[in-house]
């Protein structure tokens, strides 16, 4: 039964963290008057709200009345939402800070075959190759890089 409780509790704040963040991209969209006109957009994010839970929702965000009588968001907590998105996300991408960058130039169409190679020899080591006609840039983790990848780069061992 607990554990029912706490399913339900979980799915509660998931579905108010849904109706708040598409609260914020209806704000961010539209110029709303009354807490009804909230109704239909949210509706169309396939989202349902009563008037009061709105109303929560809105003060919540920090979204007031503004002179123009429509809803808006202050700026602070804008960025606090975007702050908050980002943390939401940011456990699904990776960030590099020590990062080596390498431009290699080829014969006109081999820089793909080239390319291929790379990634599927030092696939631990490159983060991202862009590959044109005749060139690739290859992001490497510099802490990845080792004496096989130097040989391959430099010639022989980096000095």
């Amino acid at each position: 039964m607990e554990a029912n409780i706490r399913n339900r509790n979980k799915k509660v704040k998931e579905t108010a963290k849904k109706r708040r963040d598409a609260l914020i991209d209806i704000l961010n969209e539209e110029q709303l008057e009354t807490f009804e006109e909230f109704i239909i957009p949210l509706r169309k994010r396939d989202l349902i709200a009563s008037v009061s839970t709105i109303r929560r929702d809105l003060k919540a965000i920090n979204a007031s009345k503004q002179e123009g009588s429509y809803y808006k968001l202050d700026e602070s907590a804008k960025k606090n939402q975007y702050i908050e998105k980002l943390n939401d996300i940011s456990n699904e991408f990776l960030i590099a800070t020590d990062v080596k960058i390498f431009f290699i130039k080829t014969e006109e169409g081999y820089a793909q075959q080239v390319a291929y190679y790379l990634e599927n020899i030092y696939s631990d080591k490159i983060l991202k190759t862009v590959v044109d006609l005749d060139t690739i840039l290859l992001f490497v983790d510099n802490e990845e890089v080792d004496e096989g990848f130097n040989k391959f780069v430099y010639g022989e061992e980096e000095q």
